[in-house]
């Protein structure tokens, strides 16, 4: 999810917003916490339906009060303890999942590195959905994590993620089949190698020396395996790193022309065409997005530090009033 990142490294105002615009909860911080928090909340929408990933480096509690939605928490690695106030708290480790209940109020706290996948259905989803073993699930979700950060474009993401909810929703059945490849060690291998030379020039004879294979058969299990040749892969990765900088807080430049040329695109025009192809928006939309929330500050009452619980409207709407700083 990566590849729909909305915001990275904010401070307690803005994931407080970001978590009110993105997850529908308000967000509370021990008096510990640091001013500005390592992480990143990514999104994708889909017809009344959302697939949420949020990776976190500090405690944070969420809370949610009587959401008018049904939840599917995956967690992928740290802890996750998760009270409704209704059962003893339930402590989510990785490759655990839990639901919650449309009217249930919840309150999420990490306590150390998260990394959770959160899946929101606006309506009701069969019952025998519930019954999804969360071994079953594991894999897949990693495989369809997989398939949305290498999708060939905006609408291959899109069609790969209405396929994971329809398999959510029938409870696994039939089982998913996001990436044919993706337990193959041979891409695992090319990935990285890819994930590395894509910080540099591209260069197919020295990634395919790296990965032991012929040019061909380098392009083949690509092609086979993710549907994208490796220069398109190699470019996605690049386009991503691009979306990070634009989301990121502490960026120290914030303008999508400087995120273009740090990622080798010498063309604004032929960048912004090929980034919407890959996300669906324009970098600058992708921008103006973090702006507005920015601007909605006004929707916000909090005192950092304080341990309450920060009031945020949960549809923040119309952003219009003038931009302010974290304070």
């Amino acid at each position: 999810m990566q590849a729909y990142a909305r915001i990275s490294n904010p401070c307690q105002r803005d994931w407080a917003l970001a978590s009110a615009a993105l997850l529908r909860c308000q967000a509370s911080f021990s008096a510990a916490s640091p001013a500005y928090l390592r992480g990143w909340l990514g999104t994708l929408a889909l017809n009344r339906r959302r697939i949420a990933c949020l990776q976190l480096q500090t405690r944070v509690s969420l809370q949610c009060a009587a959401p008018g939605f049904l939840s599917l928490l995956v967690c992928r690695s740290g802890t996750l303890q998760v009270n409704t106030g209704q059962t003893p708290p339930v402590t989510l480790h990785p490759g655990q999942i839990n639901w919650l209940h449309h009217g249930q109020d919840v309150s999420l706290t990490s306590a150390e590195p998260l990394d959770l996948l959160w899946v929101q259905w606006d309506d009701t989803v069969p019952e025998h959905a519930m019954g999804l073993s969360a071994s079953a699930l594991a894999a897949d979700v990693e495989a369809y994590l997989l398939s949305v950060r290498f999708a060939a474009d905006h609408g291959e993401a899109i069609a790969r993620s209405e396929q994971f909810l329809t398999y959510l929703e029938s409870g696994g059945s039939p089982p998913g089949h996001w990436v044919p490849g993706s337990t193959d060690r041979r891409l695992a291998r090319v990935l990285a190698l890819i994930e590395r030379q894509s910080h540099g020039d591209f260069d197919l004879v020295r990634l395919a020396r790296d990965a032991a294979m012929s040019e061909r058969s380098l392009f083949y299990l690509m092609k086979s395996t993710l549907g994208m040749s490796p220069y398109r892969c190699y470019q996605r990765l690049r386009l991503i790193r691009a979306r990070h900088g634009l989301v990121d807080c502490l960026a120290e430049h914030a303008g999508v022309s400087w995120h273009a040329a740090n990622q080798g695109f010498s063309h604004l025009g032929r960048f912004a065409s090929v980034y919407r192809t890959h996300f669906g928006e324009l970098p600058s939309e992708t921008l103006a997005w973090l702006t507005r929330l920015r601007e909605s500050a006004h929707l916000l009452s909090w005192q950092r530090g304080s341990g309450e619980a920060l009031a945020v409207s949960k549809n923040p709407g119309l952003f219009d009033v003038v931009p302010t700083q974290c304070e």
